[in-house]
């Protein structure tokens, strides 16, 4: 199952448009669009047609799934099955973000924190 989150498209769309280094009115005139309507897709404010997603996609030479975000969907999914749940796979990614010391200080406090409760009980 995937979960789309249109936020990623704005944020797509955006950093796609600028890696290539246009304008919104340089993206809006190769969809056959209007810059207004760009900036309410970058700004999350409006989703581009349904119809118009396979042409932005090829304009910016990705598929349409990358456009949408749904490879980052499908790892954060496959991470909530590894880990449980979403709690557990947020919990492993910002563990994951610690330094290695950091981490073995964690991992005390944590297991304190366990051992005080078993001991509260």
């Amino acid at each position: 199952m995937y979960f789309l989150f249109m936020e990623s498209l704005s944020e797509n769309i955006k950093t796609l448009r600028k890696s290539k280094g246009w304008t919104q009115s340089k993206l809006a005139e190769k969809l056959n669009s209007n810059q207004q309507a760009i900036a309410s897709y970058e700004n999350n404010t409006a989703n581009p047609p349904v119809e118009k997603l396979p042409v932005l996609a090829s304009i910016f030479g990705v598929t349409v799934d990358e456009l949408l975000g749904v490879k980052e969907i499908a790892i954060k999914e496959e991470a909530i099955r590894k880990h449980g749940n979403s709690r557990s796979a947020k919990i492993q990614e910002y563990f994951d973000k610690l330094s290695a010391e950091e981490q073995r200080t964690t991992l005390k406090q944590i297991k304190a924190l366990v051992e005080s409760k078993q001991r509260d009980k």
